[in-house]
């Protein structure tokens, strides 16, 4: 990547910390932007390097600043939980749509090169606001693209370890002596850990410069695992695991890619959206969890370094 001024908004998060960690080492200049003064205080403690933000995103003025003199910008901050999005719809729709468009709109007016919108598998089918959220997200952020300021979305599922996947709920109920809870009927997902989704953000900055924008990239050589056997093999024979139903909005399959999307096959990604796409008319098998190559609890284990 040929530049080295880089924005990434929502940097005090899990993906957030990782990219940073990830430019740094590339030595980018790197501006965050957050609105948690608390985790953006611990944050620049950790990152002095780093310029800190403090702001909404839907704030225009203090984007358009921020974003002023970058050549890429990774847009990364979100409302994120189901369950809360189910609630607070209008916050969601702010933060998420709103959001989306606002940094779009300040990247384009600043003259940014490159913007990536980090989107999520439940925007595929959504069953939930947030998913629809992403998948306005998508839209929006997309509409921007033009021959000269290159805007394209990434889509992938949970990372394993992140703040509010499985395992981190798992670890902390282990931690509290509390039973291991397990949805039904047996979800898969993708197994995605951070190194993953930062290799995924490079691949998607490379192929943007390279193709132009205007689609949405997703991963196509990803492997699935089943969440009831991780379960298992994490509890053993002896620690209670409890059975509840699957949450309203919640999938019981990750799918990366919905029926009626175009798609191009570009080495491990796909672009969605794509001029000159195929359309498929069901979802390939490898852009869905129940029918992607399957891994054992065992080689999950093993490829988390041992541990949960």
């Amino acid at each position: 990547m040929r530049n080295n001024k880089i924005l990434i908004t929502g940097g005090t998060g899990t993906l957030g910390n990782a990219l940073v960690a990830a430019f740094t080492r590339l030595d980018y200049d790197i501006t965050i932007v957050s609105r948690d003064p608390h985790k953006q205080e611990l944050f620049h403690q950790r990152y002095p390097h780093v310029k800190c933000v403090l702001t909404d995103i839907c704030n225009y003025k203090m984007i358009y600043r921020a974003a002023e003199g970058c050549d890429t910008v990774i847009h990364a901050a979100a409302l994120k939980r189901v369950d809360t999005g189910e609630r607070s719809v209008n916050e969601y729709i702010r933060v998420n749509v709103e959001g989306a468009d606002v940094v779009a709109h300040a990247c384009q007016d600043s003259g940014v090169d490159t913007a990536l919108f980090i989107s999520s598998d439940k925007c595929v089918n959504s069953l939930n606001l947030y998913g629809a959220t992403k998948a306005l997200g998508e839209k929006v952020w997309c509409s921007y693209n033009t021959k000269y300021s290159h805007y394209a979305a990434l889509r992938y599922g949970n990372v394993m370890g992140s703040n509010g996947s499985v395992l981190t709920i798992w670890r902390d109920a282990i931690k509290n002596n509390q039973s291991i809870v397990v949805r039904t009927p047996a979800p898969t997902r993708f197994f995605l850990k951070i190194e993953d989704a930062i290799n995924l953000v490079m691949k998607s900055l490379a192929c943007t410069d390279e193709l132009g924008g205007g689609y949405t990239v997703a991963p196509t050589g990803l492997q699935a695992f089943s969440i009831e056997e991780l379960a298992k093999y994490i509890a053993g024979p002896d620690y209670p695991i409890e059975y509840s139903e699957l949450g309203s909005g919640e999938k019981q399959h990750e799918i990366l890619v919905a029926p009626g999307e175009t798609i191009i096959s570009r080495n491990d990604i796909c672009l969605i959206g794509a001029e000159r796409g195929v359309r498929v008319n069901e979802t390939p098998d490898y852009m869905c969890s129940d029918k992607a190559p399957r891994m054992t609890p065992e080689e999950v284990i093993a490829k988390l370094g041992g541990a949960i």
